[in-house]
């Protein structure tokens, strides 16, 4: 589990070093030997300064999340997927921002624990406030 600079949590589980399931900040938290995550800012900086010739106050509202597995790649901005063995589902990628919001996502290993859980999982750790309260 991680606490990110902007306030997010990511949350994985791992079995024998292959990922099982990941939800929240995926981009924060060990995702085993064949999984990344990550926000492909090489790729928003050329987009934007192609964006900037005709609209120099161009800036993307939302940043894209880029999800390797095995080296194969998805580059998304909400929705769902499925790469290689698991099913990704992205809420929405890095909003950025002062201090900016993380990303919304869960991967899930297909019959591991299931997409749904997950996804509801990721959910819950965007940004809900929760507060524990003593019986």
């Amino acid at each position: 589990m991680a606490r990110t600079s902007c306030g997010g949590l990511g949350l994985s589980l791992l079995r024998n070093r292959q990922l099982v399931f990941a939800v929240g900040a995926i981009s924060s938290v060990p995702l085993g030997n064949d999984v990344q995550a990550g926000t492909p800012r090489d790729l928003v900086r050329e987009a934007e300064t192609a964006f900037k010739k005709r609209d120099p106050e161009f800036r993307f509202r939302e940043f894209p999340v880029q999800i390797s597995i095995r080296g194969r790649s998805r580059i998304m901005f909400r929705g769902w997927e499925k790469l290689e063995s698991y099913d990704i589902w992205l809420e929405h990628g890095f909003l950025p921002g002062i201090p900016g919001t993380d990303e919304c996502a869960a991967v899930a290993l297909e019959g591991a624990c299931g997409a749904v859980p997950a996804t509801a999982s990721g959910q819950l750790l965007n940004g809900c406030e929760l507060e524990m309260v003593r019986w």
